[in-house]
C-alpha cells in the first residue's frame, strides 16, 4: 500500500528566510492531508494495487493455458505416431501370424490328405489279400473234394475188379464188369483236373488186359 507522507515544513517566506518572530504563527498542518483524504487515497491505492493483482492473475492463468495448450498439442502429435506406430506393429504381427498360420493349415491338410490315402490303399490291399485268401481256400478246398471223388472211384473200380476176379463166370460177370468200365471211365474223367493228383489207371487198358484174361 502507497501512503502520502508529509513532513511539517518551516514556514518560509518569498525570500526563504524564516518569518519574523513578529509576524503571524504559520499554520503547522498546512500543505498535509486530513484524515478524510488519507482514507480516500489509501482506498484508492488499495483498489489499484487490487487491479493490478487481478491482472497480474490473469495473465498468469493466460501464461498457464497457453503454456499447457502447447502440452496437450505436442502430446495429441506423440500420441497419433505411438498410435500409427503400435497399429504398424499390430498390422505386422498379425500379417506374421497369418502367414504361419495358412502355411500349418496347408501342411496339416498336406498330412490329412496323405494318411487319408495311405489308409484307402492300405485297405485295398488287405481287400484284395483276402479275396485271394479266399479263393485259394476255395480252391483248396474243391482240390480236395476232387481227389477224394478221384480216390473214391478208384477205389470203387479196384473193388470191382477183384469180385471179378472172384465171382463167377457168366451175364453177372459181364454185368459187373460193365460197371467198372463205366465206374472207372467217369473217374478218369473227373481225375483230368490239373489240380487233381495221386495214381491214374486207364479204364480201357484195363478192360483191354482184363478182356484178354478173361474166358467167357
Amino acid at each position: 500500500m502507497r501512503m502520502m507522507m508529509h513532513q511539517t515544513q518551516q514556514q518560509v517566506g518569498p525570500g526563504g528566510a524564516c518569518a519574523s518572530p513578529d509576524g503571524p504563527f504559520p499554520k503547522l498542518t498546512h500543505g498535509l492531508l486530513d484524515p478524510a483524504a488519507i482514507q480516500r487515497q489509501k482506498e484508492d491505492d488499495i483498489k489499484s494495487l487490487e487491479d493490478q493483482e487481478q491482472k497480474s492473475y490473469a495473465s498468469l492463468d493466460q501464461q498457464r493455458k497457453q503454456q499447457l495448450d502447447v502440452i496437450y498439442s505436442q502430446a495429441g502429435q506423440q500420441q497419433k505416431k505411438l498410435f500409427l506406430q503400435i497399429d504398424q506393429q499390430v498390422k505386422t504381427q498379425e500379417m506374421a501370424v497369418t502367414q504361419q498360420y495358412n502355411e500349418l493349415l496347408l501342411q496339416l491338410h498336406k498330412q490329412y490328405h496323405e494318411q487319408v490315402t495311405a489308409l484307402e490303399q492300405q485297405a485295398i490291399e488287405l481287400a484284395t489279400e483276402y479275396q485271394q485268401q479266399l479263393m485259394r481256400k476255395e480252391m483248396t478246398k474243391k482240390h480236395i473234394e476232387l481227389q477224394r471223388e478221384h480216390y473214391e472211384v478208384q477205389a470203387r473200380f479196384q473193388a470191382n475188379l477183384q469180385r471179378l476176379h472172384r465171382g463167377r463166370r457168366g451175364q453177372n460177370s459181364a454185368g459187373l464188369l460193365q460197371e467198372a468200365v463205366t465206374q472207372g471211365l467217369a473217374g478218369c474223367c473227373d481225375g483230368l483236373s490239373p489240380m487233381a493228383s495221386g495214381p491214374h489207371v486207364s479204364p480201357v487198358t484195363q478192360s483191354s488186359d482184363f478182356s484178354g484174361s478173361y474166358a467167357p
